[in-house]
């Protein structure tokens, strides 16, 4: 291949061929499929995380509501590398902090991080302040007196919630839910800390 500082360079040489073929490698198919896998259900616990503190925070009267939000977005504050190494730490499979406990405490359960579900859960802890953010604004600006008139009438809280706040602010969640996914499926800290031992490979690490 002749590189683009050559003179023998011309664009007119240009093709997709190489990526056509890197694209129909299955490793590279195995790497896309695990980064969907595990970005996309890191997504949807993001958004879930993210919608239970934004509700918790908007419509309750919780007690130390703005100490939770500031808290909430603290994980924006570390590096992903930093977080998947300190989950690592606490949820080895032999030496983790947590396994150490339970271990003592007679328990057979133990916390695999180096798996689907361990970069699934990290991803989701970590960018729920995203999916909050989105929720929180969602639900500020939402008019409450379509709640309160679902509460005259009778309509219970959950069916309230799901009939009448959800479609209202479905726009906002969407919107998290892309956010989260495009954001974790970029990240090379988290899939190459906890997806390497356990050969999870990801797009970026691939």
């Amino acid at each position: 291949p002749v590189g683009p500082l050559s003179p023998e360079f011309s664009f007119a040489n240009l093709s997709v061929d190489r990526l056509a073929a890197i694209a129909m490698h299955t490793t590279a198919q195995n790497a896309l499929l695990n980064s969907f896998i595990t970005c996309g259900g890191g997504a949807v616990l993001a958004l879930a995380i993210g919608l239970f503190f934004a509700w918790l925070t908007e419509r309750t009267d919780t007690p130390g509501k703005q100490v939770i939000g500031l808290l909430g977005l603290m994980p924006l504050f570390v590096p992903p590398l930093v977080a998947a190494i300190a989950w690592s730490l606490l949820g080895s499979p032999r030496t983790g902090l947590l396994n150490v406990v339970l271990g003592a405490m007679g328990a057979d359960f133990r916390l695999n991080m180096y798996s689907y579900g361990g970069m699934i859960f990290v991803f989701g802890v970590y960018y729920a302040p995203y999916a909050y953010l989105f929720a929180a604004a969602a639900l500020k600006n939402m008019d409450a007196a379509l709640e309160e008139a679902a509460a005259v009438a009778g309509v219970g809280p959950a069916r309230a919630l799901f009939t009448i706040t959800m479609p209202v602010i479905a726009p906002a969640l969407g919107s998290a839910a892309l956010l989260c996914f495009v954001v974790t499926i970029g990240v090379w800290g988290i899939p190459v800390v906890l997806g390497g031992p356990a050969r999870i490979p990801s797009i970026t690490t691939y």
